[in-house]
Parts: C-alpha cells; structure tokens; sequence
C-alpha cells in the first residue's frame, strides 16, 4: 500500500509539473501563432489586428486558470507575499513619481497578471526534464511556423520589412533548444534544426538573437564533462574547433550568405551590420545616454518604474540600467548584485541537468535584455528569475527530479 501510495504521489506530482510546465511554455507558442496571423493576412495595426491580441491573452489567461488551483494548493502564502510586495512597490512608484503614472498604469496588466503568475509557476517547477520536453515541443511548432513564415516571405508571399525583431526573438526558443539537443545527443536533426533556425533569424531578424545564441554555446562547451566517453570528447574538440574556424573565416562566410539571400530578394540587415566596421546600436546610444543623465540627477531614487519610458518615450534596451533607474543606484545595485548572485550559484551547481536548464533560459530569458525590450513587463525574464530561484531552494534541499520517463 505505501508502495502503491508513492507511486501514485509521483504521478501526480509529475502531471501538477507538466501542467504548470504547459501553461509557462503557451505564450512562446501562441505568440508565434498571432505574428504569423498578423503578417501573413497583413493586419497589423488594424481593428482584427486588436481582437486577435485581445484573444491571445485570453488564451493564455485560461491556460494560466487552469493550472493555477496547483499553486493556490501549494504557495498560498506565497503568493499573497509576492503580489503585497508588488503593489507596495507600484504603490511607492505612484506616490513618489507623478510623472510616471502613465507608464505604470500601462505596466499593471503585464506585471500583475502575466509577469507575476509566471515567477509563481516557474518558482514550482521542481522537475526539470518535463519542462525541457515541454520546451521542445513547443520548439517544433515555433520552427514549423518560422520555415512557413519565411518561405512565404522569400516568394514575395507576405513581408516582415527590412527585417523583424520578434520574429527573430520568437525563432530564439528552437534555436537553443535544438542546439541543446545537439551537444547533449550528438544529433544531426537537431543541428539541421538549429541551423534552419539560425538562417531565418540571419535573414530576416536581428543579430540581439544570434548574440544570445552564441552566449548559450560558450556556456554550454566551458561545463566540459571529463566523464565524456571518447567520441563525445572528439566531438566536442571539433566543436570547438569548428567554431574558431568559423570565427577565423566569418567575413568570408557572412558575405556568402548575403549575396546568397540577395539572390532570392532579401537583403539581410543583421548581417550587414555584422559586416559593417562600426558596431551601430540601432540608436541605443541616444537612449542609454538619456536614462544615464536623469540616473546621475537623481542617484538616490533613481526616476521610478517607467521613468526610462517617461525619458525617452520608450524602455532603455538595458537590464542593469533599467534597474538603477527603477530603483536608484543603491537598491538598484545592490538587486543587480543579488541577482547576479543568483545566477552564479545556478551556474555553479554540480548537476549538469540543473545547469543545462539554467542556461537554456539565460540565452531566452536573461541575455535579450541586456540589448533589447523591458524586464518589467516581459514574461520570460520573470519565468528565468522564478526558475532560477526556485532550482536553488530545491537543489539545497535535495528535493529535484531529473525523471526521464
């Protein structure tokens, strides 16, 4: 009976996981979905455009619903800890900072009804494995639809303009996943994958998501196994090695591919910058610059949440400069310290399955906002801060699996 007891406690604990892990992978997938929608019927800006968003939500939302009498069961307390803290912070924000309100009020429903939900969800996840095949499925459907999306766009079938930032943040998931794949298993699919991945955001995205990739594979090839059998080891050395290649003859290489994708209509913009002598910062300069003055002006409180879109009209494109701004230069370093703390201890963990996912997310959820959008109000740097934080506390208490069922 106590047998029967466990077993039965194992599965449910691994449904609750798959549950929570579903809900935390649907926006990377029903995200995709709208983009694809909106260019392909060319609806953007449109009164469609608007009910297509206002339905995606409500996806999500429902999907969240679903799984969320598995947190209530669980976090009660933390939960209501979590958001007391929350609108105390907003609360302070509006009191102190006038001239933000408009910003924050915009920042309510992403903060307190996706951001928040997600650090929730992503705090519970204790098994690993469930969320990386869950991540990987939803890798598969995020290619299918980037291969369609841009064949469609290569044939003059629809247009994403001289080139698109979320798609090229949306082919992200499957481009390391994929690259996951292929230096955990050795696969050929998954480097075809990869690669197919790594073309449409070369063609037809920025080069924000080709940097974060590349900070997934340094990450990935520097935790070396010295158990590795002997034809992981010549694989890895010729990784290695075919990556110094490619860095030696990458001018060669990139002026390839850019006459190549001249050939079929595109003029790819990210490797044109990659190519330029210069290192352009798409006018990041400007607004690093702004935020930086109004920081100095006012080290102690900084300029509140928002403020760096009250400046400039528009967030900062900097992580670290975002939190000083929100919270001055004390606070504000002393959470971009805690924070890099966080991440330090995860990288620093023995178990390679808690470094594998760690990284994973680093490259999805970290390394984009240290050169684009907002932390804020972005549900995957605040799924990474729950998973980070939540890995830590179980991996202290021996308490994660690793169940590859």
């Amino acid at each position: 009976m106590n047998y029967l007891y466990k077993i039965q406690k194992i599965n449910k604990n691994e449904y609750e996981n798959t549950i929570l892990s579903i809900a935390l992978v649907a926006p990377f997938v029903i995200l995709p979905i709208q983009f694809f929608l909106l260019t392909f019927f060319e609806l953007f800006h449109t009164d469609i455009a608007s009910k297509i968003q206002t339905f995606s939500k409500l996806t999500v939302g429902l999907i969240y619903l679903y799984a969320l009498p598995i947190i209530i069961k669980k976090s009660k307390i933390k939960i209501i800890g979590i958001y007391t803290i929350a609108f105390l912070i907003f609360l302070v924000n509006f009191i102190l900072f006038p001239e933000n309100h408009i910003h924050l009020k915009d920042l309510i429903f992403p903060v307190f009804f996706m951001c928040l939900p997600a650090f929730i969800f992503s705090i519970c996840i204790y098994n690993v494995n469930i969320l990386k095949r869950v991540m990987l499925k939803a890798s598969l459907i995020v290619l299918l639809l980037g291969i369609i999306l841009s064949t469609l766009i290569f044939i003059g079938g629809a247009s994403v303009g001289r080139y698109s930032l979320p798609l090229s943040y949306y082919m992200l998931l499957p481009t390391i996943m994929y690259l996951d794949e292929f230096f955990e298993k050795i696969s050929v699919k998954a480097l075809l994958y990869a690669l197919v991945s790594l073309m449409i955001i070369l063609s037809l995205g920025s080069r924000g998501a080709l940097i974060c990739s590349a900070l997934f594979v340094i990450l990935k090839l520097a935790r070396f196994d010295y158990k590795l059998s002997y034809r992981k080891m010549v694989f890895y050395f010729s990784s290695i090695g075919t990556i110094v290649a490619l860095l030696l003859y990458s001018k060669q290489i990139l002026e390839y591919l850019y006459i190549f994708f001249l050939n079929i209509g595109i003029e790819s913009r990210t490797i044109r910058v990659l190519l330029s002598d210069d290192i352009p910062l798409s006018g990041r300069d400007n607004l690093y610059e702004n935020v930086i003055r109004e920081i100095l002006i006012n080290p102690i409180l900084g300029i509140g949440i928002g403020g760096d879109r009250a400046v400039n009209g528009i967030y900062v494109h900097n992580f670290f400069l975002e939190v000083l701004a929100n919270f001055g230069v004390i606070i504000g370093t002393i959470l971009i310290i805690v924070f890099l703390l966080i991440i330090f201890k995860n990288l620093t963990i023995k178990n390679k399955e808690i470094y594998n996912i760690v990284i994973i997310w680093l490259g999805i959820g970290f390394f984009p906002f240290m050169m684009s959008s907002s932390y804020i109000e972005n549900i995957k740097f605040w799924i990474m801060l729950g998973l980070l934080t939540g890995l830590l506390k179980f991996n202290k208490n021996y308490k994660v699996s690793f169940s590859r069922k």
